[in-house]
């Protein structure tokens, strides 16, 4: 799921990813481009069909297919609507839930946090 900086909202966080990689501030972004602000936001690539989709009769003037911050906007708030909110942290618990029982013990709790911050107590 996104990851807005500093507590951006989706639109806010979207329009950072975009303006980044609109290097050349035409207000388009290629298709390399759009991939990288993809993966800014989402924090994952996008697959070849969502490119597909997003690019699909959009060129912005220019010879290269090109997506504008409205067109980006819309492809990736519909993308952000279908999202699970809680997906990241139910792929961090079955990361803990070493034997998929449905529950993380307290003695491999303790063992990951003893693993991963040796001095908090």
């Amino acid at each position: 799921f996104f990851k807005p900086r500093h507590g951006m909202d989706f639109d806010l966080a979207a329009l950072d990813a975009f303006t980044r990689f609109d290097v050349d501030g035409k207000g388009f972004l290629t298709r390399h481009q759009l991939k990288c602000a993809f993966l800014a936001l989402f924090g994952t690539k996008p697959t070849k069909n969502q490119l597909e989709v997003f690019m699909t009769g959009h060129n912005g003037g220019e010879a290269e297919p090109c997506i504008s911050w409205h067109q980006f906007r819309e492809c990736v708030q519909a993308l952000a609507s279908m999202q699970d909110p809680n997906e990241h942290i139910r792929q961090v618990f079955k990361a803990f839930d070493k034997e998929a029982c449905g529950f993380i013990s307290r003695s491999t709790a303790h063992a990951a946090f003893s693993e991963a911050a040796p001095t908090f107590s």
